[in-house]
């Protein structure tokens, strides 16, 4: 059977707005056009995709099925369309890169930037400043050509990825709390202490890579439904203990009331990432890649020690 893909993005318009009308007008076409366009899309399946009557078009249980497919071939369709606008509109003179705010300290991503551009001189960086899930849904719409993310974020499995600053993972203490005389600490310190986490639905892969290790040591999760802002807001407001990393520079991070502790038995975790569509090679896009590579390979070199190394760039 041959389907006309075009007709079963417009059947996806109608069944969005449950009116040829509204589709039609959408579209930029003809209402009595789009009509013969769905009856002749009917045809070709050999089943009613809609119930019309004077007052009302419902999906039938057919419709219904064929929706979801229908839906993501026009999600496509928009992403092909917005890729050939950027194609033809980007020259390899710029590079659009996307950034989150939660990685501005890091020193890994400053040397990045600045080492592509003592390498392409002639390329100038357009930075955007966005949460990661708004940096994923413009990466995938190729309205920017990379992003420099934290790697334990939910949505990241669908791109590819390379890793350019790996941290220790620590805890911040309560100043007040006898566990902050310690230089130290490990996991079997910890049980049944209070631990500040964003919830699941926010970050799910970022409670399984981070939190995970100490929640299964006996310590009792607190999650927010918010970010990490709002978790150290909960930390600092009920004294409650919170995650915390190191610095490029080996700083810990800071937090007022708090002191870091580094734990021990927990490995360090790659904690920023650039990342990429897969099977995007573009010229542009690879040159930032292959800027990245020297910081990926450090990070394969790392062994374990009290604090991750300055990664500094390679000439």
């Amino acid at each position: 059977m041959s389907i006309d893909l075009d007709r079963l993005i417009r059947f996806s318009y109608v069944a969005e707005d449950l009116s040829f009308t509204k589709a039609a007008k959408r579209l930029n076409v003809d209402q009595p056009w789009l009509s013969r366009q769905i009856n002749q899309l009917e045809d070709q399946l050999g089943y009613k995709l809609f119930e019309r009557t004077t007052r009302r078009v419902v999906l039938t249980t057919e419709g219904k099925t064929l929706l979801r497919l229908a839906n993501e071939l026009a999600a496509t369709s928009q992403q092909i369309r917005a890729l050939a606008r950027s194609l033809s509109q980007r020259s390899d003179r710029t590079i659009n890169v996307g950034v989150t705010p939660f990685g501005y300290w890091i020193s890994e991503r400053h040397a990045l930037l600045e080492q592509f551009t003592r390498q392409h001189s002639g390329v100038s960086i357009n930075l955007l400043s966005r949460y990661t899930p708004l940096l994923l849904e413009e990466l995938k719409a190729y309205r920017i050509d990379v992003a420099i993310i934290r790697s334990a974020s939910a949505g990241v499995e669908d791109f590819e990825h390379l890793p350019i600053h790996r941290s220790a993972v620590g805890l911040l203490v309560p100043t007040e709390h006898p566990l902050a005389a310690r230089p130290h600490l490990a996991l079997a310190d910890l049980a049944g202490l209070p631990l500040a986490m964003t919830g699941e639905d926010v970050n799910p892969v970022g409670c399984e890579d981070l939190a995970g290790p100490f929640v299964a040591s006996g310590m009792v999760a607190k999650p927010t439904l918010e970010g990490r802002s709002a978790m150290l807001h909960y930390a600092r407001q009920n004294r409650w203990f919170a995650l915390g990393f190191i610095g490029g520079e080996g700083e810990a991070s800071a937090e007022p009331g708090f002191v870091y502790r580094r734990v021990v038995d927990v490995p360090p975790v790659d904690h920023l990432s650039i990342v990429r569509n897969v099977n995007d090679d573009r010229d542009i896009v690879r040159r930032f890649w292959d800027a990245g590579r020297p910081f990926a390979g450090l990070i394969s070199a790392m062994t374990q020690r009290s604090g991750p190394a300055h990664l500094a760039p390679v000439a």
